[in-house]
């Protein structure tokens, strides 16, 4: 792509030297990724600014380059007021748009962010899609996968990400995004169709600093899918109408909100829950259906985490059979709440649990089934519970 033809993305470019008939053959902030015909992005990140690597990025072959501040380099270069944006302009643009045409579900909230978009691939591949999924374990494309540096990777990624999808023939993306991402602009350039908020607890406030700028941060995600409205593409924002922030999420969103939960009214529900010691069972409600699941996943949170992932399916519209022959099928998700089965005479969990309420949460349902037990968390703490459960 030419990079005058590239440009057109970016408003506000405040000068550019000579150069706009190169070709671009790739766009990355990286400059140990840059390779001959690359254009190079300028981002100040947390740690360092890629201002100063904009000399090793020519040197490695990079034929122009996207800045902030004034740069000497052998290179045409473009000057933009914020090229963190700019980066994502770019790569939407560079690789097509693609969540124009691929369907992209975001997942967001403290809590079970994993556990629902597996469970939503579960769905999905059950009523015969092909799914992509990138979020804290990995990134998953159909049966293939590969490892994953962070959670919600950068806009670059996330671009050539769902154009590889695309071309491999997913028809829909489950990914989570997390408030360091939302605050950061990593997703943007990302178009969702439907998002997903599970709850929201104390955690990331070394970054955030306040739990107001975390719910912030998280409400991002529901204000970025836009103010326009189309007959042809129904968005959904799905909520957890139990949690205390929900309200808030509601309000940052112009789309159509659906509800889930198991004690306020709300569009699905979950009743007759009973958690034991060999699995889950409860009777997922909607408006006009109503049908008997029972998994082995166990626990009232993973109830919640079965509710938002139907919420999301119902409006995709996938019927309520597949959605439960695919919740009745799950074991559940690696290190979440995960049984160890290796023919042992006592039971044993692992969980990512890390935080004060997914901790609780983990306990409380352990004490539901089990008299004693003792807990190595975090390979550090020891707990101990006896028999009354404390």
């Amino acid at each position: 792509m030419k990079l005058s033809k590239l440009l057109k993305a970016l408003p506000n470019v405040r000068s550019a030297s000579s150069g706009e008939a190169i070709e671009i053959m790739d766009v990355t902030d990286d400059s140990r990724k840059v390779s001959t015909g690359t254009l190079f992005v300028c981002v100040d990140g947390h740690v360092t600014d890629g201002h100063d690597y904009a000399e090793e990025a020519v040197k490695n072959g990079a034929v122009a380059i996207i800045a902030e501040r004034q740069l000497e380099a052998s290179v045409p270069v473009v000057y933009v007021r914020d090229t963190r944006k700019a980066v994502a302009m770019l790569a939407a643009k560079f690789f097509s748009y693609p969540t124009k045409t691929l369907p992209v579900i975001g997942v967001t909230g403290t809590n079970g962010k994993t556990t629902v978009t597996y469970l939503l691939e579960a769905i999905f591949s059950e009523y015969g899609m092909k799914t992509g999924v990138i979020g804290t374990i990995q990134l998953k494309i159909g049966s293939q996968t590969e490892p994953i540096e962070n959670t919600t990777p950068n806009a670059l990624f996330l671009q050539k990400t769902f154009r590889r999808m695309l071309l491999e023939g997913v028809d829909v993306v489950i990914m989570e995004v997390s408030s360091h991402a939302l605050d950061m602009g990593r997703v943007y350039g990302t178009e969702f169709l439907t998002t997903i908020y599970t709850n929201i607890s104390q955690d990331h406030l070394d970054y955030h600093k306040t739990m107001t700028e975390y719910l912030h941060a998280k409400s991002l995600l529901f204000s970025q899918m836009g103010n326009q409205y189309d007959v042809n593409t129904h968005k959904y924002a799905i909520l957890n109408h139990d949690d205390s922030s929900a309200d808030l999420m509601r309000k940052s969103t112009a789309q159509p909100v659906m509800t889930y939960g198991t004690h306020t009214p709300c569009d699905v529900r979950a009743k007759n829950i009973q958690v034991e010691a060999g699995g889950t069972s409860f009777t997922l409600e909607t408006e006009n259906q109503s049908v008997h699941i029972h998994t082995r996943m166990l626990g009232y949170f993973n109830v919640y985490n079965m509710l938002a992932a139907s919420s999301a399916a119902l409006a995709h519209q996938v019927p309520i059979a597949y959605i439960k022959k695919a919740l009745e099928g799950m074991r559940g998700v690696v290190g979440r709440f995960e049984q160890v089965e290796a023919g042992q005479s006592f039971s044993v969990i692992v969980d990512y649990a890390h935080t004060p309420d997914s901790l609780l949460n983990v306990l409380q349902t352990i004490k539901q089934f089990v008299k004693g037990i003792r807990m190595l968390w975090s390979g550090v703490v020891e707990i101990e519970i006896g028999q009354n459960g404390h």
